[in-house]
């Protein structure tokens, strides 16, 4: 990682002195540690927060040395401070801080971070524009950039638009990914509220290709007579 800037230090110093070690963990235990090369040091996305409410300030690329930290918190922050930038931007500044995005999902790898950045930056930025980046996400071997994708979509739903929804849940279906999965079946079970006949048209086609995960979380808006008939078949 590049030098850090003294801000970015007094940040990240901020950050570690109000983690709990006592909840922090890798994979399988309660000590510090790390899942692949992440590490959680035990803090709250409230706490979190507070801490980052402090440096509105911050530039883009002191953003960018927090989200290249091996650090899981350290990361949230730097997605928590992207998001406020974004929706205090012009559209010049939202068109760089969605690229800056784009161009760093290797560093957005957990579902907490891409549930709580990918509809609020790529899915606020792409609602009204052309959205093949969100395919190119889709078509990626990371299952992380798959979820980022379909994540995108929540914001398209809520204005009113199911289309892509239902095209990138075509494309992720056979995702042998759990967290890939559940993402689908969540869209699809909001697009549902929008459009309850096309979900069950939708479901009636493909239940059998998708996964029990996706399906349950898709069909879970139905009747429960309904959403029984489709897991038994």
């Amino acid at each position: 990682m590049e030098r850090l800037s003294v801000q970015v230090h007094k940040l990240i110093d901020e950050l570690d002195e109000a983690a709990d070690s006592r909840t922090a963990f890798r994979s399988g235990s309660n000590r510090i540690g790390c899942v692949g090369s992440d590490f959680f040091i035990g803090l709250k996305v409230a706490e979190i927060r507070k801490v980052a409410e402090r440096y509105d300030d911050i530039c883009l690329d002191e953003i960018e040395q927090l989200l290249l930290s091996e650090v899981h918190e350290h990361r949230m922050c730097a997605l928590i401070l992207l998001k406020k930038r974004f929706e205090q931007g012009n559209e010049y500044e939202r068109a760089e801080i969605f690229e800056f995005y784009i161009g760093h999902t290797n560093c957005i790898n957990d579902w907490d971070l891409i549930d709580s950045s990918s509809p609020y930056i790529v899915g606020e930025y792409l609602k009204d524009k052309p959205c093949d980046v969100l395919y190119r996400l889709a078509r990626s071997d990371s299952p992380w950039d798959n979820r980022i994708a379909m994540m995108a979509t929540y914001t398209f739903i809520h204005n009113g638009n199911v289309e892509d929804t239902f095209r990138l849940a075509l494309f992720l279906m056979k995702s042998p990914h759990l967290l890939v999965q559940k993402a689908v079946g969540w869209m699809l079970h909001e697009a549902g509220k929008y459009d309850p006949v096309r979900l069950g048209l939708f479901i009636d086609k493909y239940r059998q290709e998708m996964s029990r995960p996706m399906l349950r979380i898709a069909a879970s808006g139905f009747p429960k007579e309904k959403h029984r008939e489709w897991l038994l078949l």
